[in-house]
């Protein structure tokens, strides 16, 4: 996507990592889960690795999927390039000497899989569900499937709505939607200003709405799905609040 492709050598400036996004997995996947000293993680759409390397750095062990090459190739910490759909082999390969030391019948071996900055919008209505089928079969009992995205069910969040401008150093990016090519479906509309260069592309997303995601996520198998309006865990407001965190569990 050439979107992502302009966007690699200044994305960590547009997005920072986010404190309050560390200290909230600390509590989703360590505390409650009751997960090993060292939680096995794949994280997809890892972009430039900063999450990755952020867990790393605590003593995970952490694994990023990345489409963009660009992205992947200024990862910070493992990322692996491909596309969602390669999520168990890639980790089933990537931490197959850890799998190793479990028992033979302990098949579910993630402590978590994460899906963040609206990533999963960028994947067709028909492969959700596979996509969801194949991680709940990598997650151990109680580890989270935590998917962050943007809040569809809101009114306002369609065609014709603009993002505040993000301004960085002399980078700018600004977003808006559009009615998208087929039924469902946004026009990502994008203009990335890089000192006097700009960058200006379109993105079809497929936009999900949280009581849709928690359908599709119990017919996957998660018995347990909550729902939140932040990294602060506060419960989430389908009318009011901009983003969503689904935190799905086996």
């Amino acid at each position: 996507m050439a979107l992502y492709e302009n966007m690699a050598s200044v994305f960590d400036m547009l997005f920072p990592l986010d404190r309050n996004c560390i200290t909230a997995l600390d509590m989703l996947v360590r505390s409650e889960s009751g997960s090993p000293g060292s939680p096995m993680v794949l994280d997809l759409g890892a972009a430039t690795g900063t999450l990755v390397a952020a867990l790393n750095e605590k003593g995970w062990n952490a694994v990023g999927i990345e489409l963009d090459p660009a992205m992947a190739a200024r990862a910070k910490g493992p990322v692996i390039e491909g596309s969602m759909r390669d999520a168990v082999e890639i980790a089933r390969r990537w931490f197959s000497a850890a799998i190793d030391t479990r028992p033979a019948a302990d098949a579910a071996f993630l402590d978590a899989v994460l899906c963040l900055g609206n990533t999963l919008p960028h994947l067709e209505p028909g492969e959700r569900a596979p996509l969801f089928s194949n991680i709940r079969s990598l997650l151990r009992p109680w580890a989270p499937f935590v998917i962050q995205i943007l809040n569809y069910g809101r009114a306002d969040i369609g065609p014709g709505f603009a993002f505040p401008e993000i301004s960085a150093g002399n980078v700018r990016f600004s977003r808006r939607y559009a009615p998208g090519p087929a039924p469902g479906s946004l026009s990502f509309l994008t203009r990335l200003r890089i000192e006097c260069e700009i960058y200006e592309d379109t993105t079809v997303l497929y936009p999900i709405s949280p009581s849709t995601l928690a359908a599709l996520l119990g017919r996957a198998g998660f018995s347990h799905i909550d729902f939140y309006s932040g990294w602060s865990l506060q419960p989430f407001d389908e009318g009011k609040d901009m983003y969503c965190i689904c935190v799905a569990r086996p």
